[in-house]
């Protein structure tokens, strides 16, 4: 008989999991500081109104199934953002500045292959009703905070704007084709179309240098004030990288402008951003930990005219970061053994452990104190709790390995 699982699935162990649970614990306790209430989502959707907000390249990637009571197509959760504006959008009373946050799975489909798996978990933020410089800031300090909660102190926010292509697309007369190519060339960083693109419009030399090297342009603050320099006399291009320039003004008064860099040839997910793009990575690791921006047109394609801005943190990204380099942090979990000591006392200290946030399990099995340790450990408990009577004295033995011990009077305990 088959049990495998389908190949795009895992499984997490229930230490992973624990260890999976705090990191969404720690994220969502910062969310929950800064003002935002939790919306728990449904897994399914209308596909019709589902595919409305993801956009094309992810509605092909959703899982779909027959709705058997209408008949209708539903989808799988293929994003979170695009739900939270659906129901948004459905609100007969909308008060702003509306803040929430959500952690859940999402499914798209990925041929399943090394590292792709259609699962994902994510932790967010939406932020909606404000288009302003102070709702970006908000919604960019939140994931810095986030982060130094979790002990990550090495990580970079790659930011840029996509209001400078569309700034371009409207300098240059582009049409919807013109510039969907266009954008093309600058995501795949195709510096030789955009060479020739350059020379096919006959496009000025300042301005021409700036397209053919646009794919080019990373680095720090001082990126951005030359660049302001190049294409001074282009007024729309100068105001998207003058707003840059202001959101890092603002970041570094937080003391957290280290942790910001510029990627201009960043245009992931171009047609459901309007403003500015973020991705958010650690050295040397193999993917992105989060990504976000600002999305002014999403609830307008089911509901209102409202501007909008979010992250999401890929959980499990951030939980194999924190593995590798060995800084997870978990509950305490103790098991318990009762080895002759009354039972109305070993009762009153494990539920004392407990309402000290100690997770406690006992041992429901008759079998010797190796067979005990042996379960214990290999199930990786922290403690095991030995209760026994000696010459007459009830004494608790702690071990956290199974040759080491110490030995407590149970008064210390109650």
């Amino acid at each position: 008989m088959n049990i495998d699982i389908p190949k795009g699935i895992r499984v997490f162990s229930p230490e992973e999991s624990n260890l999976i649970s705090n990191i969404e614990n720690t994220i969502t306790r910062t969310f929950e500081s800064w003002g935002y209430q939790e919306i728990k989502l449904p897994y399914f959707e209308y596909f019709d109104v589902h595919k409305k907000g993801v956009g094309k390249n992810i509605a092909n990637k959703t899982f779909r199934i027959i709705d058997r009571y209408k008949g209708e197509i539903l989808s799988l959760r293929a994003d979170f953002t695009a739900q939270i504006a659906r129901y948004f959008s459905s609100l007969k009373h909308k008060q702003i500045p509306y803040r929430v946050y959500y952690k859940g799975t999402i499914f798209r489909y990925e041929t399943p292959k090394g590292e792709k798996f259609w699962e994902k978990r994510q932790s967010g933020i939406e932020l909606i009703g404000l288009n302003s410089l102070q709702a970006d800031i908000e919604v960019l300090s939140i994931a810095i905070e986030a982060l130094k909660n979790l002990g990550i102190k090495n990580f970079q926010i790659d930011l840029s704007c996509v209001s400078i292509l569309y700034a371009l697309k409207e300098i240059l007369n582009l049409s919807g084709k013109e510039f969907s190519s266009f954008v093309n060339f600058v995501k795949n960083k195709e510096i030789f179309n955009l060479e020739k693109f350059v020379l096919e419009k006959n496009i000025k030399k300042d301005l021409g240098e700036f397209i053919s090297n646009i794919p080019l342009y990373q680095g720090k603050i001082e990126l951005i004030k030359e660049l302001k320099e190049k294409v001074k006399n282009y007024k729309k291009l100068l105001e998207a990288l003058s707003y840059l320039e202001e959101i890092y003004s603002k970041i570094e008064n937080f003391g957290f402008s280290n942790y910001i860099t510029f990627d201009l040839g960043e245009v992931r997910q171009f047609e459901y951003y309007t403003g500015i793009i973020f991705e958010i990575f650690i050295p040397n690791h193999k993917k992105p930990i989060g990504q976000g921006g600002r999305y002014d047109k999403l609830i307008g394609k089911f509901n209102g005219d409202f501007p909008a801005v979010g992250f999401a943190f890929d959980t499990i990204a951030i939980f194999e970061y924190l593995k590798n380099v060995g800084i997870l942090t978990k509950n305490e979990n103790y098991f318990a053994v009762n080895k002759g000591i009354d039972e109305n006392i070993f009762f009153e200290i494990i539920n004392k452990l407990r309402k000290q946030g100690k997770k406690v399990a006992l041992e429901l099995i008759d079998r010797s104190l190796d067979n005990s340790l042996d379960y214990a450990f290999s199930n990786n408990f922290d403690k095991v709790l030995v209760f026994r009577v000696d010459n007459g004295k009830s004494s608790v033995y702690i071990y956290t390995g199974k040759d080491n011990f110490v030995a407590k009077d149970i008064k210390d305990l109650i």
